[in-house]
């Protein structure tokens, strides 16, 4: 059900065509199904005050970032869901060696 859930999700990442399936399969798995690798966004650099060029460019610079930490925040969020979808379903027992101790959240890989 973890794996319908995030393919459900529509996304342009690993092609296109499986959502995001990548964040529940390791890279083998997910290049049986996909000719494109399933590339998971990670936080762009801050734009800083190096963000110089013409109007056009720095406007274009800001699209381009703006779409990186929007990518990046969408792939954290459905990562937590689908946490938080598996600490529902799994026995607490089973997952008591990877939360974390504080925060009640799974930490590690599943």
């Amino acid at each position: 059900q973890v794996k319908v859930n995030a393919a459900s999700v529509p996304s342009t990442l690993g092609g296109g065509q499986h959502g995001h399936l990548g964040l529940t399969t390791n890279a083998t798995t997910y290049a049986r199904i996909a000719s494109t690798p399933y590339v998971r966004p990670t936080a762009p650099a801050p734009l800083g005050p190096n963000n110089v060029g013409t109007a056009a460019q720095i406007s274009e610079n800001r699209r381009t970032y703006n779409l990186a930490v929007a990518r990046y925040h969408q792939a954290n969020h459905i990562e937590k869901t689908i946490l938080n979808q598996l600490q529902e379903a799994l026995d607490e027992t089973i997952l008591m060696t990877l939360l974390h101790e504080d925060a009640g959240t799974i930490t590690s890989s599943i």
